[in-house]
């Protein structure tokens, strides 16, 4: 399941237990089907769409998916939205609220928006110039109509809520309501990972735990490497799949870097014995790209109790709570031995270790999560949206 769906998951099963409806449209898993499937009965209750799922490569083959799988939602919309209802769209696939929020708005219901990231800001931050970068922009203005139209916006940090501002949309349509662990993230396992990782007891891992998708800046982790090949003890992992994977595999091998290994994801319901494994964990994020993703590996990070290392832009959001609460260090791409040196620092000193670990299950156990969002959702159900949401909020250094 991927993070997005489990996020749902979590949220959907907290607002039936407040006494809400949910139907959920999705698309189908199964290959064979080819037309809207029948709902399921339970609540929430669950409407498959037959969109073709092979895997599509390329522009083209992606927006055939992406058309597919928005015509089949519209249909559904029209037999499922009665007036006042809320329809919510997710960011995935990217830009599904342009499509159905016409239809929605015609039927009476009350349209939102769940941002997870900004489509096509994300992907113009990647690739700036070329003709793909000429189509994308088309996809602004209705997108941004659509904001309009709509009666509110959810975004899941600051940033994103100033970028979505800066397309002229007016700040109280907007209510932040951060991400959080996946509840199937449990930190008791029985696999003792850093055993199956032939990792030592000595040693002090670094791990990149997630996506390697193009909003990463991956580069900083062989340069922190380079400088970290001559500590025998210093390992670092690197645990995800993604669009950069080869090109980082690659960059290793050309480097002759011994100290990083690649690793397969681990199961979901194994992930928090995972995360806990690692000494420090690395997060990253290209410095173009704030505001139009929150790198959501730091929810996991927190839950786990480990400090982590952040490379990348520090007028960012994560960059200053994770300054602001000490959870770690925050660098830019350009100031590697900072972050080499407080690795250095953390490895020669566990008492050091034990506060730092202390201080994010401090933060982890006084901040905002899935209680703090279902509240949220369930005052915008109601039409209480007043209700103001909140960021992630300032915790007190523990006693």
């Amino acid at each position: 399941m991927e993070a997005t769906a489990q996020l749902l998951a979590d949220l959907c099963q907290g607002l039936v237990k407040q006494g809400h409806e949910i139907v959920i449209i999705t698309a189908s898993p199964s290959l064979a089907e080819r037309s809207p499937s029948t709902p399921s009965v339970s609540n929430p209750r669950v409407i498959r769409l037959g969109a073709d799922r092979k895997q599509r490569t390329g522009l083209l083959g992606k927006a055939i998916g992406y058309f597919q799988f928005s015509s089949f939602a519209r249909r559904i919309l029209r037999s499922e939205v009665r007036n006042n209802d809320v329809v919510v769209a997710m960011t995935d696939p990217p830009l599904l609220g342009s499509t159905i929020t016409p239809t929605v708005l015609r039927l009476g219901g009350r349209m939102w928006h769940w941002s997870q990231d900004l489509y096509p800001e994300v992907a113009l931050a990647i690739r700036p110039f070329g003709p793909l970068s000429c189509f994308l922009r088309i996809f602004r203005g209705p997108r941004d109509q659509s904001w309009i139209r709509s009666e509110g916006i959810v975004a899941i940090g600051t940033d994103m809520k100033d970028r979505i501002v800066s397309s002229d949309i007016p700040s109280e349509k907007i209510h932040v309501v951060p991400n959080w662990a996946p509840s199937t993230i449990s930190l008791e396992t029985k696999v003792n990972h850093r055993k199956e990782w032939n990792i030592l007891p000595e040693d002090f891992t670094l791990v990149y735990s997630g996506n390697l998708g193009r909003a990463h800046v991956l580069s900083p982790l062989m340069e922190l490497a380079e400088k970290c090949r001559n500590q025998d003890r210093l390992k670092m992992l690197i645990i995800g799949r993604g669009a950069q994977l080869k090109q980082l595999k690659s960059g290793v091998q050309q480097r002759k870097l011994k100290n990083i290994r690649f690793l397969a994801p681990v199961p979901l319901n194994e992930l928090g014995g995972s995360l806990r494994a690692a000494d420090i964990h690395l997060i990253t994020m290209r410095p173009d790209c704030v505001g139009t993703v929150w790198p959501s590996k730091f929810y996991g990070i927190v839950a786990a109790g480990r400090p982590m290392v952040f490379i990348g832009p520090l007028e960012s959001e994560i960059a200053e709570i994770i300054k602001r609460e000490s959870l770690g260090v925050a660098v830019s791409p350009d100031n590697l031995p900072a972050a080499h040196q407080f690795i250095e620092s953390l490895a020669s000193d566990p008492e050091s270790q034990q506060r730092y670990r202390q201080r994010v299950l401090h933060y982890a156990k006084n901040s905002v999560g899935l209680s703090h969002a279902i509240m949220s959702w369930s005052a915008i159900a109601e039409g209480k949206q007043s209700t103001q949401t909140r960021p992630l909020n300032n915790v007190s250094e523990p006693s």
